[in-house]
Parts: structure tokens; C-alpha cells; sequence
């Protein structure tokens, strides 16, 4: 059983002391780290760099396993594609060679047309998206979102 002496007003006055009366422990607040102190977390080893880019249109109607030129699973790390207009979409995205966790942002380039991406729909399993609830998802003009592809499928 503990019971507290004294004033308690903060960390460093706090004195707690047990029925044994050999049992004292001082509670106080740590001082600032001496230029002895041990060298802090290094942080992060790296940052998301979205350095390669290509541009391509989206075109009419729904695109499965949707491969702009100059695109390479792995290496393309952002998209900024154009819907030709407003019943573009997608149904999944080349994956070939994918590990999972790889990362890739989708810029819709068009200030005036939304492109819609399709949940698990007509494109080979392992380019399909995955999109929240389950439904399409439209992606607004001059908007982003990035993908993951974890478990065979982009994630949204």
C-alpha cells in the first residue's frame, strides 16, 4: 500500500512512500539531453518521389487492363492521364512484375471531366482495383488519388 506526502503540485516535488519505510522513490521531470546523450532516431530512409511520369488519354467507354505507352509496372510511378470524356473509366491497370506494396499516384489532368474507376470488374484479376465499398469510384477533375497493389489487386 502507497500513500503520498507532501505537495503534489508537480512531477518534481512528488514523493511517494510505501508503508516500508526504505522504499522512497523521487518522481521528476528529465532535464534536457546533454551533447553526451545518445544519437536520436535516423527518421526515414527515404521519401515517395513520383519522378516517373507519363501522360496518356483515357479513352471512351470502360478500358481493361489499361497499358499507356511508355508505361512499366514498377518503374511508372505516376500517371497523369485525360479522360476523352465523361464515360471514361477504368476496370484495372497492367500489373506484370508487381511486388506488393508498390505505390503509384493518378492525376486526372482534365479541368472539366471525372473518369471512373470499376471495382473487381472485367480486367484480368491481377490488374483489378479495389475500391472502397466495393463500388466505382469517380475521380474529379484536377483531383489525385494514389493506389497501393497489395494482394494481387491496385487498392484505391
Amino acid at each position: 500500500m502507497y500513500r503520498v506526502d507532501g505537495d503534489m503540485s508537480t512531477p518534481a516535488t512528488q514523493v511517494f512512500v510505501s508503508s516500508n519505510p526504505i522504499n522512497v522513490v523521487q518522481v521528476a521531470t528529465p532535464g534536457p539531453q546533454g551533447i553526451q546523450g545518445p544519437q536520436g532516431n535516423a527518421g526515414p530512409q527515404g521519401s515517395i518521389f513520383f519522378g516517373n511520369r507519363i501522360s496518356a488519354m483515357v479513352p471512351s467507354g470502360v478500358t481493361d487492363n489499361f497499358s499507356p505507352g511508355a508505361y512499366i509496372p514498377g518503374t511508372t510511378n505516376c500517371l497523369i492521364l485525360t479522360p476523352t470524356d465523361s464515360t471514361s473509366a477504368l476496370s484495372g491497370l497492367v500489373a506484370t512484375g508487381l511486388i506488393s506494396g508498390f505505390t503509384l499516384i493518378i492525376w486526372n489532368a482534365s479541368p472539366t471531366v471525372s473518369m471512373s474507376f470499376l471495382n473487381q470488374a472485367s480486367s484480368v484479376p491481377a490488374n483489378q482495383f479495389a475500391c472502397p465499398g466495393a463500388g466505382t469510384v469517380s475521380l474529379a477533375p484536377f483531383s489525385k488519388t494514389i493506389l497501393v497493389y497489395l494482394v494481387n489487386q491496385w487498392t484505391l
